[in-house]
């Protein structure tokens, strides 16, 4: 059965529900890569179809765990309709981005057991900025990285759930980011953003704390 999607849909227009909004690409637990057309009523199986299938706009995700390797985005936007889960199959990085001055952005998501939720270490000019909202991180290590005097990416992460998870600079010599966290909650999470001379990189308010 397909999935009942509420996000992206067109209810103005369509109040059936079959109606994507422009730029939407919808998979869901009962879709088909091969058959599935990226639409409501006909959604392809796999995350990483909807990437593949679509270089911009937005990914609808419906309810389920979805267990693929590290995926490469370019711009497109990423929102869970429903309970979502991006599992780790073994080993690897998530949320690895391509190109330059992209602004993807991923919403009510779940990311299980990654070793690491990000890479943007990246080639000179690169200016991606990771946007997560309503998510929850559960272990592995969520880096900020830089590579040299490159700025690489920088992060606004708001009401984002942190467990068993380790938030860190990767490389505190290099270029800083410019982000902030607002209205995370830091769980059993270590979180180490400062550079070599203890200058805190990151602005985090409205958040919360708490060792196990």
């Amino acid at each position: 059965m397909p999935h009942n999607f509420k996000e992206g849909i067109n209810w103005v227009t369509d109040p059936t529900g079959a109606t994507a909004l422009a730029s939407n690409f919808f998979a869901a637990q009962g879709g088909d890569d091969t058959s599935g057309a990226g639409t409501p009523l006909s959604p392809w199986k796999t995350f990483t179809k909807t990437l593949t299938g679509s270089s911009s706009g937005r990914c609808v995700l419906g309810s389920g765990i979805y267990i693929e390797a590290g995926m490469l985005f370019s711009s497109q936007d990423v929102v869970g309709d429903g309970q979502v889960i991006l599992q780790n199959p073994g080993g690897g990085s998530v949320l690895s981005t391509s190109g330059s001055l992209q602004y993807p952005k991923y919403k009510n998501i779940v990311f299980y057991g990654w070793e690491k939720l990000w890479n943007t270490q990246s080639a000179t000019g690169r200016q991606t900025t990771q946007y997560l909202e309503d998510c929850v991180i559960i272990g592995g290590n969520v880096p900020f990285r830089f590579n040299g005097n490159i700025l690489a990416a920088s992060f606004r992460l708001t009401n984002t759930i942190f467990i068993n998870a380790n938030v860190y600079t990767e490389n505190p010599n290099g270029a800083f980011p410019v982000g902030e966290f607002s209205g995370c909650i830091f769980w059993n999470t270590p979180v180490n953003l400062y550079d070599d001379t203890n200058n805190l990189l990151i602005s985090i308010h409205s958040s919360f704390l708490e060792a196990n």
